[in-house]
């Protein structure tokens, strides 16, 4: 979709720079000039308006960077992003697993550690749930059942957050920006493969 491939140009650009007047034009054109959400909603904040330090604006370049999915039924008229939310596979648990989000990432014992295996686009098990593991880490076990640690920024699942876009009028805009924001697409499809 051209217009999309447009609009997702024009936000990225806009977050680089941090221009906040750019970023809410972008919304969803339905919600610009409405009452914010509730406080402590991602959405309800970036209509309010970021700070320049604001983590959200990483998260959301974070999650674009990664490209999505249309979401079934819509008619190309919705798009999840990052593609893993919208192609979380079917009956795979949401809390217990996670997805490699890129090729060559390092599996290691420890921190600054060898590499005892390269892992890239699969799912993995998360594990050490009731253990102390470093800040910028997860441990996991692959399906091999080899555990370790991958860098947090190399992993992510469906219950991280997400961005819904929708066409209105012609229009695409940000109508939803939270964990777990595209849930609601992502249970309404049999599971596809993970790559992006």
């Amino acid at each position: 979709d051209a217009a999309l491939s447009s609009y997702l140009r024009l936000l990225r650009a806009a977050l680089s720079t941090k221009d906040v007047s750019a970023v809410r034009r972008l919304l969803d054109p339905a919600r610009v000039g409405a009452r914010p959400r509730p406080r402590g909603t991602e959405l309800g904040r970036v209509q309010r308006g970021l700070g320049p330090r604001d983590f959200l604006w990483a998260e959301l370049c974070a999650i674009l960077r990664l490209g999505g999915t249309f979401e079934p039924g819509s008619g190309r008229g919705r798009f999840i992003a990052p593609y893993v939310t919208g192609a979380w596979p079917t009956g795979l648990p949401m809390d217990t697993h996670v997805a490699v989000v890129r090729d060559g990432v390092p599996l290691v014992a420890r921190p600054g550690g060898r590499a005892t295996a390269w892992l890239g686009h699969e799912l993995v098990r998360l594990a050490g749930a009731h253990e102390l593991i470093p800040d910028g880490w997860t441990k996991v076990r692959t399906p091999g059942r080899t555990y370790g640690l991958v860098r947090s920024e190399d992993v992510r699942g469906p219950l991280d957050a997400s961005a819904v876009f929708e066409k209105r009028a012609g229009r695409w805009g940000l109508v939803a920006f939270g964990a777990g924001a595209g849930l609601a697409a992502s249970r309404s499809k049999p599971g596809i493969g993970l790559h992006p």
